[in-house]
C-alpha cells in the first residue's frame, strides 16, 4: 500500500511539473544608448512560451507615456514553444537619463516579468 502512496504522489508530480507555464523573456534589460530630444527608438523585444500548455498574455503596462507598444492592445495567447515579438518605440522627450520598465502580466508560473530601459537623452 505504501509502494501505492509514492507512486501516486510521484506521477502526481511530474503531471504538475509538465504542465508549468514557463515564460521568457529574450533581455530583460535594454540599453537603449544616446538619443536626441524627441527622437524615436524602436526595439523588439522576444517573448517565449517554453512550455507544454497555452499561455495569456493580459497586459503590457510601460512605466510612462514615453513608451508606446506597438503591436499588442489586447490579450494574446501563446501556444506551447511560440514566440512573439513585442514591437514598442520609446520617444524620448526631455534631456537627461532614463530608467523606465515594461511589465509583462501573465498567467504564467511568475505572473509578472519585468524589462528595464536605459538611455540618455540629450
Amino acid at each position: 500500500m505504501k509502494k501505492y502512496k509514492y507512486l501516486t504522489i510521484f506521477i502526481s508530480f511530474l503531471f504538475f511539473s509538465c504542465n508549468e507555464k514557463i515564460l521568457t523573456i529574450e533581455k530583460n534589460e535594454i540599453n537603449i544608448g544616446k538619443l536626441r530630444t524627441n527622437e524615436k527608438k524602436e526595439i523588439n523585444i522576444q517573448i517565449n512560451n517554453e512550455s507544454n500548455t497555452s499561455i495569456n498574455i493580459l497586459k503590457i503596462q510601460p512605466s510612462c507615456k514615453c513608451i508606446i507598444n506597438n503591436n499588442l492592445k489586447t490579450t494574446k495567447t501563446l501556444k506551447p514553444n511560440d514566440v512573439f515579438e513585442l514591437k514598442i518605440t520609446y520617444k524620448s522627450e526631455e534631456k537627461g537619463d532614463f530608467n523606465e520598465t515594461i511589465v509583462i502580466y501573465s498567467d504564467s508560473e511568475k505572473p509578472f516579468e519585468i524589462i528595464k530601459i536605459k538611455s540618455s537623452v540629450i
